[in-house]
């Protein structure tokens, strides 16, 4: 992963440091995630995709993380940032609207002579037609919000899914096994992963500067509780520590895998969210 601060406190490279070929689209990765969240937990089943696409000879990305620069000089920032990014095909935006990546990319990217991607991350509406056009291309995640937002702007792709790959490899792994005594002992320890220890699963980002998602509402909820997700900043800390308060369980993100045993583990998963909080994701997991 990419530490801006590292980069500007040095000259510039005339290239992405990692690049390993020169016959692949580059793009950096513009993201936030705090340094108490580990790496290995942030947005997996995104960085997998991305890995596909490096496997693929499709592109070569740089994660560039702006906690990195938190507290930085804005005009060292505004006067830096495009040398930087410019060495780049494009510059991927993981962000919701109005979500300090996006923000920043608004505010500081305008002038630079590359392609902005916005990955819409959640389903909020866009704040203006003039928020809309100022990226080159959109990704979003379901059909009605293209219906409803993107339908004047030229560029508009699909892209939405989940990582099947941890739910069927035990699967594949049970089926592959020869001798009836391995297949006896894995097929107990998969029963004893699906014991069900939760009786109501949150799964999602805590701090949510707009209330779609509404997490507390897993701590109106009588049983054994679990919530799973994002804490980002004084809110979602906040939001964490009242429902803690109440008995629930709070968890950080976990790696992909965890995830699912995690989910296989509770016997119904209470998405909270209201239309515009998203959470098709965590249906579909």
């Amino acid at each position: 992963e990419e530490d801006i601060r590292d980069i500007w406190m040095h000259k510039f490279p005339k290239k992405p440091t990692n690049r390993t070929s020169g016959d692949m689209r580059t793009a950096a990765v513009l993201h936030y995630r705090p340094k108490e969240q580990k790496e290995s937990t942030f947005e997996v089943g995104f960085r997998e995709s991305l890995a596909v696409l490096h496997k693929l000879r499709i592109l070569e990305t740089t994660m560039v993380n702006l906690d990195s620069i938190e507290g930085a000089d804005r005009a060292e920032v505004s006067r830096e940032v495009c040398p930087y990014f410019e060495a780049y095909d494009f510059v991927f935006v993981k962000s919701n609207w109005m979500y300090v990546v996006d923000l920043f990319a608004r505010e500081f990217l305008a002038k630079c002579n590359v392609r902005r991607v916005l990955l819409i991350s959640g389903s909020y509406p866009p704040p203006s037609m003039e928020s809309i056009l100022f990226y080159d291309l959109h990704f979003y995640e379901v059909h009605w919000y293209e219906d409803n937002y993107l339908t004047n702007h030229p560029a508009s792709i699909h892209a939405f899914g989940i990582d099947k790959r941890p739910i069927y490899s035990k699967i594949v792994s049970y089926q592959k096994l020869k001798h009836v005594s391995e297949k006896k002992n894995m097929k107990n320890d998969m029963m004893n992963e699906n014991i069900k220890k939760w009786d109501y699963l949150f799964v999602g980002a805590f701090a949510d500067h707009a209330g779609h998602k509404r997490p507390l509402k897993i701590g109106e909820k009588k049983g054994k509780r679990c919530a799973i997700g994002k804490q980002n900043g004084h809110e979602g800390e906040t939001i964490a520590q009242t429902l803690r308060d109440v008995g629930v369980e709070v968890m950080l993100p976990k790696p992909y895998e965890e995830l699912v045993s995690l989910i296989q583990s509770t016997k119904e998963l209470y998405v909270s969210d209201d239309v515009l909080g998203a959470g098709e994701r965590a249906v579909l997991e």
